[in-house]
Protein backbone atom coordinates (compact mmCIF):
# COMPACT_ATOMS: atom_id res chain seq x y z
CA UNK A 1 0.00 0.00 0.00
CA UNK A 2 2.02 3.39 -1.21
CA UNK A 3 1.37 6.35 1.28
CA UNK A 4 -1.49 8.11 -0.32
CA UNK A 5 -3.44 4.63 -0.06
CA UNK A 6 -2.30 4.65 3.88
CA UNK A 7 -3.05 8.30 4.45
CA UNK A 8 -6.61 8.49 2.81
CA UNK A 9 -7.03 4.95 5.35
CA UNK A 10 -6.18 6.64 7.97
CA UNK A 11 -8.61 9.33 7.17
CA UNK A 12 -11.18 6.87 6.67
CA UNK A 13 -11.14 5.59 10.13
CA UNK A 14 -10.36 8.86 11.76
CA UNK A 15 -13.18 10.52 10.58
CA UNK A 16 -15.81 7.35 11.47
CA UNK A 17 -14.54 7.25 15.03
CA UNK A 18 -15.22 11.11 14.98
CA UNK A 19 -18.67 10.69 13.82
CA UNK A 20 -19.31 8.22 15.83
CA UNK A 21 -18.06 10.48 19.15
CA UNK A 22 -20.31 12.96 17.74
CA UNK A 23 -23.21 11.05 17.56
CA UNK A 24 -23.00 9.63 20.46
CA UNK A 25 -23.17 12.82 21.99
CA UNK A 26 -26.44 13.92 20.50
CA UNK A 27 -29.67 12.99 22.68
CA UNK A 28 -33.46 12.29 22.06
CA UNK A 29 -36.32 13.73 24.39
CA UNK A 30 -39.77 11.97 24.40
CA UNK A 31 -42.53 12.58 26.14
CA UNK A 32 -44.25 10.23 28.12
CA UNK A 33 -47.92 9.49 28.83
CA UNK A 34 -49.21 7.49 31.11
CA UNK A 35 -53.01 5.90 30.77
CA UNK A 36 -54.47 3.34 33.87
CA UNK A 37 -55.68 0.51 32.77
CA UNK A 38 -56.51 -1.04 36.36
CA UNK A 39 -55.20 -1.33 39.33
CA UNK A 40 -55.93 -1.47 43.22
CA UNK A 41 -54.68 1.30 45.44
CA UNK A 42 -52.83 2.14 42.28
CA UNK A 43 -52.16 5.85 40.94
CA UNK A 44 -49.62 5.94 38.35
CA UNK A 45 -47.50 8.89 37.14
CA UNK A 46 -49.61 11.12 34.76
CA UNK A 47 -46.72 12.22 32.09
CA UNK A 48 -42.97 13.29 31.80
CA UNK A 49 -39.54 12.83 29.49
CA UNK A 50 -37.77 10.40 28.52
CA UNK A 51 -34.09 11.60 27.95
CA UNK A 52 -31.41 9.37 26.26
CA UNK A 53 -28.41 9.09 23.65
CA UNK A 54 -28.97 8.98 20.27
CA UNK A 55 -27.56 5.95 19.65
CA UNK A 56 -29.18 4.85 22.77
CA UNK A 57 -27.97 3.16 26.31
CA UNK A 58 -29.07 4.46 29.40
CA UNK A 59 -31.36 7.77 29.90
CA UNK A 60 -33.20 9.81 32.88
CA UNK A 61 -36.38 9.93 32.80
CA UNK A 62 -38.69 12.84 34.83
CA UNK A 63 -41.84 11.65 35.87
CA UNK A 64 -44.59 14.11 36.90
CA UNK A 65 -47.80 13.56 38.77
CA UNK A 66 -49.72 14.66 41.76
CA UNK A 67 -49.48 13.63 45.34
CA UNK A 68 -50.71 14.42 48.73
CA UNK A 69 -49.46 17.73 50.45
CA UNK A 70 -49.85 18.22 54.15
CA UNK A 71 -52.45 15.30 54.63
CA UNK A 72 -56.48 15.72 54.71
CA UNK A 73 -58.10 18.77 56.50
CA UNK A 74 -61.45 18.26 57.87
CA UNK A 75 -63.47 21.52 56.29
CA UNK A 76 -67.10 22.72 57.05
CA UNK A 77 -68.96 24.42 54.57
CA UNK A 78 -72.36 26.31 55.56
CA UNK A 79 -75.50 26.22 53.34
CA UNK A 80 -77.77 29.06 52.87
CA UNK A 81 -80.31 27.82 55.73
CA UNK A 82 -77.03 27.72 58.54
CA UNK A 83 -76.88 24.01 57.94
CA UNK A 84 -72.86 23.30 58.49
CA UNK A 85 -71.65 19.94 56.96
CA UNK A 86 -68.26 18.82 57.35
CA UNK A 87 -65.69 17.42 54.73
CA UNK A 88 -62.53 15.70 54.60
CA UNK A 89 -60.21 17.89 51.85
CA UNK A 90 -57.13 16.19 50.31
CA UNK A 91 -54.28 18.91 49.60
CA UNK A 92 -52.77 18.09 46.31
CA UNK A 93 -49.64 19.13 45.36
CA UNK A 94 -47.78 19.10 41.41
CA UNK A 95 -44.26 16.76 41.79
CA UNK A 96 -41.93 15.19 39.21
CA UNK A 97 -39.17 12.74 39.76
CA UNK A 98 -35.94 12.37 38.10
CA UNK A 99 -34.90 8.78 37.79
CA UNK A 100 -31.13 8.82 36.27
CA UNK A 101 -30.38 6.01 34.02
CA UNK A 102 -33.76 4.61 35.12
CA UNK A 103 -34.27 3.30 31.88
CA UNK A 104 -32.68 1.95 28.57
CA UNK A 105 -32.93 2.39 24.92
CA UNK A 106 -31.75 -0.06 22.23
CA UNK A 107 -32.62 -1.45 18.81
CA UNK A 108 -33.80 -4.23 18.12
CA UNK A 109 -33.24 -6.45 14.56
CA UNK A 110 -35.35 -9.15 13.19
CA UNK A 111 -33.64 -11.40 10.17
CA UNK A 112 -31.81 -8.17 9.56
CA UNK A 113 -34.06 -6.58 8.14
CA UNK A 114 -36.81 -4.76 10.48
CA UNK A 115 -35.87 -2.17 13.39
CA UNK A 116 -37.40 -1.59 16.42
CA UNK A 117 -36.26 0.83 19.18
CA UNK A 118 -37.06 -0.49 22.59
CA UNK A 119 -37.63 1.49 25.74
CA UNK A 120 -37.14 -0.90 28.80
CA UNK A 121 -36.80 -0.33 32.92
CA UNK A 122 -36.72 -2.56 35.47
CA UNK A 123 -38.05 -0.62 38.81
CA UNK A 124 -38.44 -1.54 42.04
CA UNK A 125 -36.77 -1.03 45.86
CA UNK A 126 -37.84 -3.15 48.63
CA UNK A 127 -40.86 -5.13 48.57
CA UNK A 128 -42.04 -3.19 45.22
CA UNK A 129 -41.42 -4.83 41.85
CA UNK A 130 -42.26 -3.70 38.48
CA UNK A 131 -40.99 -3.01 34.72
CA UNK A 132 -41.92 -1.03 31.56
CA UNK A 133 -41.18 -1.92 28.25
CA UNK A 134 -42.44 0.44 25.11
CA UNK A 135 -41.93 -0.64 21.42
CA UNK A 136 -41.72 1.58 18.51
CA UNK A 137 -40.91 1.80 14.52
CA UNK A 138 -37.73 3.12 13.41
CA UNK A 139 -38.28 5.08 10.20
CA UNK A 140 -38.95 8.58 11.38
CA UNK A 141 -35.93 10.82 9.90
CA UNK A 142 -34.08 13.49 12.27
CA UNK A 143 -32.06 16.29 11.06
CA UNK A 144 -29.33 16.55 13.95
CA UNK A 145 -27.48 20.25 13.72
CA UNK A 146 -25.18 21.21 16.36
CA UNK A 147 -21.91 23.65 16.20
CA UNK A 148 -19.55 20.35 15.24
CA UNK A 149 -21.79 17.72 13.28
CA UNK A 150 -24.66 17.98 11.05
CA UNK A 151 -26.06 14.36 10.18
CA UNK A 152 -29.44 12.68 9.38
CA UNK A 153 -30.74 9.66 11.37
CA UNK A 154 -33.42 7.25 11.90
CA UNK A 155 -35.00 7.01 14.49
CA UNK A 156 -38.27 6.17 16.38
CA UNK A 157 -40.86 8.32 16.63
CA UNK A 158 -43.52 6.88 19.01
CA UNK A 159 -42.99 3.76 21.22
CA UNK A 160 -46.27 2.02 22.64
CA UNK A 161 -45.97 -0.70 25.66
CA UNK A 162 -46.93 -1.06 29.09
CA UNK A 163 -45.72 -0.36 33.10
CA UNK A 164 -46.59 -2.87 35.65
CA UNK A 165 -45.85 -2.70 39.41
CA UNK A 166 -46.53 -4.26 42.81
CA UNK A 167 -46.19 -3.94 46.24
CA UNK A 168 -47.40 -5.61 49.06
CA UNK A 169 -46.00 -2.81 51.12
CA UNK A 170 -45.28 -5.24 54.30
CA UNK A 171 -42.35 -3.27 55.46
CA UNK A 172 -44.44 0.06 55.77
CA UNK A 173 -43.94 1.72 59.50
CA UNK A 174 -47.11 3.83 59.20
CA UNK A 175 -50.61 3.44 58.35
CA UNK A 176 -51.37 5.55 55.21
CA UNK A 177 -54.27 8.22 55.34
CA UNK A 178 -57.18 6.46 53.92
CA UNK A 179 -56.29 2.80 55.56
CA UNK A 180 -54.97 1.04 52.25
CA UNK A 181 -52.24 -1.74 52.17
CA UNK A 182 -50.88 -2.98 49.32
CA UNK A 183 -51.10 -2.22 45.52
CA UNK A 184 -50.29 -3.11 42.06
CA UNK A 185 -51.44 -1.91 38.68
CA UNK A 186 -51.39 -2.11 35.24
CA UNK A 187 -50.69 1.20 32.95
CA UNK A 188 -49.77 1.74 29.01
CA UNK A 189 -47.32 3.95 27.98
CA UNK A 190 -46.59 6.19 25.23
CA UNK A 191 -43.58 8.13 24.42
CA UNK A 192 -43.82 10.67 21.67
CA UNK A 193 -40.74 12.01 20.20
CA UNK A 194 -40.50 15.99 21.31
CA UNK A 195 -38.60 17.25 17.96
CA UNK A 196 -38.44 20.96 19.26
CA UNK A 197 -36.80 20.03 22.43
CA UNK A 198 -34.55 17.23 20.32
CA UNK A 199 -33.27 20.09 17.49
CA UNK A 200 -33.35 22.61 20.36
CA UNK A 201 -30.77 20.86 22.78
CA UNK A 202 -28.94 19.19 20.03
CA UNK A 203 -27.84 22.90 18.35
CA UNK A 204 -26.96 24.15 21.09
CA UNK A 205 -24.68 20.64 21.90
CA UNK A 206 -25.95 20.08 25.71
CA UNK A 207 -25.19 17.29 27.23
CA UNK A 208 -27.74 15.02 28.61
CA UNK A 209 -27.46 16.09 32.11
CA UNK A 210 -27.77 20.05 30.78
CA UNK A 211 -30.67 18.72 29.05
CA UNK A 212 -32.07 17.31 32.12
CA UNK A 213 -31.55 20.41 33.85
CA UNK A 214 -33.75 22.45 31.07
CA UNK A 215 -36.74 20.20 31.63
CA UNK A 216 -36.38 20.73 34.81
CA UNK A 217 -36.65 24.37 34.09
CA UNK A 218 -39.63 24.18 32.41
CA UNK A 219 -41.53 22.02 34.50
CA UNK A 220 -40.36 24.26 37.51
CA UNK A 221 -42.22 26.77 35.63
CA UNK A 222 -45.55 24.58 34.91
CA UNK A 223 -45.77 24.63 38.46
CA UNK A 224 -44.11 20.93 39.24
CA UNK A 225 -41.90 20.97 42.23
CA UNK A 226 -38.97 17.72 42.79
CA UNK A 227 -39.45 15.44 44.54
CA UNK A 228 -36.57 12.95 45.85
CA UNK A 229 -37.24 9.19 45.05
CA UNK A 230 -36.68 6.77 48.09
CA UNK A 231 -37.88 3.31 48.50
CA UNK A 232 -41.01 4.30 50.41
CA UNK A 233 -41.73 7.63 48.39
CA UNK A 234 -42.06 8.28 44.47
CA UNK A 235 -41.87 5.49 41.97
CA UNK A 236 -41.44 5.11 38.13
CA UNK A 237 -44.69 4.21 38.08
CA UNK A 238 -46.53 5.52 40.42
CA UNK A 239 -46.74 8.33 42.54
CA UNK A 240 -46.27 8.26 46.30
CA UNK A 241 -49.74 6.66 46.36
CA UNK A 242 -48.47 4.16 44.21
CA UNK A 243 -45.51 1.55 43.89
CA UNK A 244 -42.26 0.57 43.11
CA UNK A 245 -39.03 2.57 43.08
CA UNK A 246 -36.20 2.29 40.31
CA UNK A 247 -33.28 1.01 41.46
Amino acid sequence: MNCRKIFTALCLVVFGETLALSASAQILVYELDFQKERGVNYVPYESGYFVVPLLGGNGTFLLTGTTTTSGATLKTTTSAIGTTTPALTIDLARIYTIVKDGGRLYTAVKTGTTSRAVMSATTGTGTAEGAMVAIGDIGHTIQVKSPNLQLTAQVAKVLLGSAISADDESTLTASKLDGSLGCAGISTIKLVLNEKLTNNYNSQALTLANAVAQIQTILAGDGFTQQTLSATTGTTTGTTTGTTTTK
